[in-house]
């Protein structure tokens, strides 16, 4: 029962974030224009009232390029504009996930490495493959960064997940 309820929280929580990110994206009409922000803050509410309700989970999106307000501070950041943010806790276990647009992923994402090993994370997986991507941790948090590039885009994201193990 428990593997069923995470696998529809899991599955509610992508499906919202995808209507989320796909509605508050930028709009060529000039009226879109003018509307564009009081929409992205009509999904961004919509969605975390969706998911809250679906999961009892309690969630903030931020599609405005900010971080979330309780992002952990322990946890370094690179330079970059942020695209999408989310604050995400379910079951008692706080999660965030920011994905930043760079100028060069690669670069960035070892960039991030470095710093998250300086602030006194232990890595505990690197792959430089296809797929840039390093794993972290330390007593408080899980920390997940990946590259994600071709011609057209450049990001890094994070995924900070709250170490609740006893």
């Amino acid at each position: 029962m428990t593997t069923h309820t995470t696998f529809t929280k899991s599955t509610i929580v992508a499906v919202a974030l995808a209507t989320t990110l796909s509605l508050s994206g930028c709009f060529a009409n000039p009226i879109d224009q003018l509307t564009d922000k009081i929409g992205s803050g009509i999904a961004e509410e919509g969605a975390e009232k969706l998911i809250e309700g679906a999961t009892g989970s309690d969630i903030d999106i931020e599609a405005d390029g900010t971080m979330p307000q309780d992002f952990p501070d322990e946890v370094p950041i690179i330079e970059g504009k942020i695209e999408s943010a989310v604050g995400l806790t379910i079951d008692g276990q706080q999660t965030w996930t920011v994905t930043f647009i760079v100028d060069d992923a690669k670069s960035s994402v070892k960039a991030a490495r470095k710093m998250i090993v300086e602030a006194g994370f232990e890595e505990t997986l690197w792959s430089d493959s296809y797929l840039i991507m390093g794993m972290f941790s330390n007593d408080a948090y899980q920390i997940t960064v990946s590259a994600y590039a071709d011609e057209d885009d450049q990001r890094v994201t994070y995924q900070v997940f709250e170490d609740t193990a006893d």
